[in-house]
């Protein structure tokens, strides 16, 4: 059963993972600072903002996958190196199965199958170290989904976060607002 839930998580990850990198941003607002989107965290008390730009920013989608229904993955994306421009960090949050409404949604032991993973360094070669989470088996934390439409969300989430080595970092006050893709939801 512990295998099981841990190879769905990270089955999970995975699916986040390729939803991001395999797919085109809804609105791309490239050079517009007047966007009313944002994707905002305080990680350990340090501010981080998704940046607006091709390769990195913020995204949220629904997809359909049999067996599971809708999932939303909101993600949000900035530079970590203003020298190496490959290197960069994120948040995505998972909820699935999703509804389609607003609603809060818990992760940990109580909340299903929702997460909250924290990259680091997302081209890092320690995961151990550079990967933090708060699925199935982690700590418990809130995703708040505040407004719903076909076309746009906005929420907010925190949630300790914790990786392989059991190191502990705390995301607070996070919050979204953006364009959100269905072409993929049932």
């Amino acid at each position: 059963m512990k295998n099981a839930r841990k190879s769905y998580f990270f089955n999970s990850l995975f699916l986040a993972v390729l939803l991001v990198s395999g797919c085109s941003k809804s609105n791309d607002n490239s050079g517009n600072s007047a966007s009313p989107y944002y994707f905002t965290v305080n990680i350990d008390g340090t501010e981080k903002k998704a940046e607006n730009d091709k390769l990195l920013g913020m995204k949220a989608q629904v997809v359909f996958t049999e067996g599971f229904g809708n999932q939303l993955l909101v993600s949000g994306r900035w530079r970590i190196s203003t020298i190496d421009l490959k290197k960069f960090g994120g948040i995505d949050l998972l909820i699935q199965p999703f509804q389609k409404k607003a609603g809060v949604y818990s992760t940990g032991s109580s909340g299903g199958f929702n997460s909250v993973i924290y990259w680091v360094d997302m081209n890092a070669e320690d995961e151990n170290e550079d990967v933090y989470s708060a699925g199935e088996q982690g700590p418990i934390g809130r995703i708040s989904v505040v407004s719903f439409t076909n076309e746009e969300i906005r929420g907010t989430f925190e949630c300790p976060v914790k990786n392989a080595n059991g190191k502990i970092i705390k995301l607070a006050a996070g919050k979204f607002y953006m364009p959100v893709d269905m072409s993929r939801a049932r």
